[in-house]
């Protein structure tokens, strides 16, 4: 998430914990069929001991959960490449891989966030928006999917250049529309499916953050880079679909789980905390252990790790 429009234009309040309509207690009296991690919001940057705090992260994973069987990264790996020349934008990246690369034990599965696409280049080079961040990320495209057991992971691409012609909104571009609506269609129905995204496709977040609540008098108010502004045309094609189960997301650095209409939304805050200035809005730097049953179950905890 962009903390410049959190922080200098808006301000933070503050979030309630009990935001979840499920639990985050886990199973400890059997072993799940499936447990991965999900980390989002690195943020990594050389400042404020954030190479430090990544590796320390790692770390604490493989000591603490070393029967993860991967760890899904859903995006703003780097501070910010939206603003950035290409030096600041490739020390970054180098910084990224230097320290994964050391630290990190289990396979990687990443996501692209609003902070990795580069922005702050000229649009004609080639390296400009999302070519650089998926080389970097070293994924297949900008979106794509993979199975492991039962389980289909489809790993979405959320940010998109808004109305302005600037950086960023929250939307599904038809093509990519087509092809999440193409993959779900040739899923079996004996497979779950979970969906990454980096910012959430549905959130109770976005209104526990600035002036959501009084900008507007009598009304919620928040923009579309918050929370998916197509969030009900997603929601009515996973209605065609039951095998989805739950959909991961960061991006707003909190932690809530919203249920609706079968679908676990799942927005597990961040690696940097408040981009590694501490918590932020009360919740502290960490990642999230997912629990699977084969069934489509799903249950989560949000682990603190500084």
């Amino acid at each position: 998430m962009n903390r410049r429009e959190l922080i200098k234009n808006l301000g933070l309040a503050g979030l309630v914990g009990g935001l979840s309509l499920k639990g985050f207690a886990g199973v400890k009296d059997k072993k799940p069929f499936l447990r991965f991690i999900h980390m989002t919001d690195v943020h990594l940057f050389s400042e404020r001991n954030a190479p430090e705090g990544l590796a320390m992260a790692f770390r604490h994973m493989r000591d603490h959960y070393p029967d993860a069987e991967f760890i899904i990264n859903s995006g703003d790996v780097i501070m910010d490449a939206l603003e950035e020349d290409k030096t600041a934008t490739r020390k970054q990246w180098d910084l990224w891989h230097e320290v994964s690369e050391k630290e990190n034990t289990f396979p990687l599965y990443n996501c692209i966030g609003n902070h990795d696409v580069w922005g702050g280049g000229p649009v004609h080079d080639e390296m400009y928006g999302k070519q650089w961040a998926v080389k970097a990320l070293k994924i297949p495209e900008r979106h794509y999917s993979f199975d492991h057991k039962n389980w289909r992971f489809v790993v979405l691409d959320s940010t998109r250049i808004n109305g302005n012609g600037e950086w960023y909104t929250a939307l599904l571009d038809q093509q990519q529309f087509d092809w999440l609506a193409e993959t779900l269609s040739n899923t079996p129905k004996t497979m779950n499916v979970m969906l990454v995204s980096h910012i959430p496709i549905i959130t109770a977040t976005s209104y526990f953050v600035g002036e959501s609540d009084s900008e507007k008098k009598g009304s919620w108010h928040f923009p579309h880079s918050w929370m998916h502004g197509d969030a009900r045309r997603i929601v009515s094609l996973l209605e065609e679909f039951p095998q989805v189960k739950g959909a991961l997301s960061g991006h707003m650095h909190q932690v809530d789980r919203v249920d609706y209409k079968g679908v676990s939304y799942l927005c597990n805050g961040a690696v940097s905390g408040g981009w590694w200035h501490g918590p932020n809005n009360g919740f502290a730097n960490g990642y999230a252990v997912v629990d699977l049953s084969e069934t489509g179950e799903i249950i989560t905890r949000y682990i603190p790790f500084m």
